[in-house]
């Protein structure tokens, strides 16, 4: 019986893993089962096997705080950040199931484009030498970023914040087009991290932004709370990102230097704000 527990963590990809849960869901119906012990394992199980297979959810590393799971070990930590890490019984049979219908729904077979470890840690280092963007990140959560060796049917990487991990968390998967780089996507989700640290919240933008945005196009602003202001942030902050460094020839839109320096010079006084009112 314990012997799918260990199938689930050593599945190779998601499709695997919902196999192993279907299994799971299976047996936690059967009334010759004990629940309670059998989630109590399962739960202690995925948690150690999250730390022990390199995604750290601990984060006892100084700055900066962040663990880069790459897509062969990273089953254990996505069932952590899906709540499948909690011992009581109740919560954890809704978790699974909640769990496998979204899988069912939305994962498929790899198709497209993927970022290495190295090259994700490139990027940072890029972002890094650029804004101080560890800073925000230490005031609030750490950030684990999960490669996921499958494609997803609606996005080609989700961000949010886990609160059982207690971290932010990017879900880089394989690009389920070539209309875009994965270079630009992971800078992307990077720029909704930003977001989430700096307002509390995944739905609002920092106001400044607001503000920015309408200085720029008082015909067509954004308002504040929509998915829209959301998206463009996390666009912009991307582009500032890359702008002047090697990155830049894999910028997808199509900017005046201007228009990009602008970005840039935003982003710099926004991360410098924040820096001084830290220090008051």
């Amino acid at each position: 019986m314990y012997n799918i527990i260990y199938d689930l963590l050593q599945s190779k990809d998601l499709l695997e893993a919902n196999s192993n849960l279907k299994r799971i869901d299976d047996a936690l119906n059967s009334n010759d089962v004990d629940r309670s012990a059998f989630c109590k394992k399962m739960s202690h199980s995925i948690l150690e096997w999250a730390v022990v297979r390199g995604s750290d959810l601990l984060f006892l590393l100084e700055k900066p705080k962040y663990s880069i799971i790459q897509s062969q070990f990273s089953i254990p930590s996505y069932l952590v950040t899906n709540g499948l890490a909690l011992g009581k019984v109740r919560d954890l049979r809704k978790n699974i199931k909640k769990l496998i219908a979204a899988i069912d729904d939305t994962i498929t077979k790899p198709s497209g484009n993927f970022l290495s470890v190295k090259k994700e840690e490139d990027i940072l280092s890029v972002l890094t030498k650029k804004f101080p963007f560890w800073e925000v990140l230490s005031s609030s959560k750490p950030l684990l970023i999960l490669n996921m060796n499958n494609s997803h049917r609606l996005f080609n990487s989700v961000c949010g914040t886990d609160d059982e991990a207690k971290t932010f968390v990017i879900y880089m998967f394989n690009m389920k087009d070539n209309t875009v780089v994965p270079e630009y996507v992971f800078l992307h989700e990077l720029g909704h991290v930003l977001q989430i640290a700096l307002t509390g919240s995944e739905k609002l933008v920092p106001e400044e932004f607001i503000q920015f945005n309408e200085a720029l196009n008082k015909t067509n602003a954004l308002k504040q709370g929509s998915y829209e202001a959301q998206e463009v942030f996390a666009d912009t902050f991307a582009i500032s990102v890359m702008h002047g460094t090697d990155l830049w020839r894999l910028e997808p839109f199509n900017f005046s230097d201007s228009l990009n320096e602008t970005f840039v010079m935003f982003y710099t006084k926004l991360f410098e704000k924040y820096q001084y009112s830290r220090k008051e």
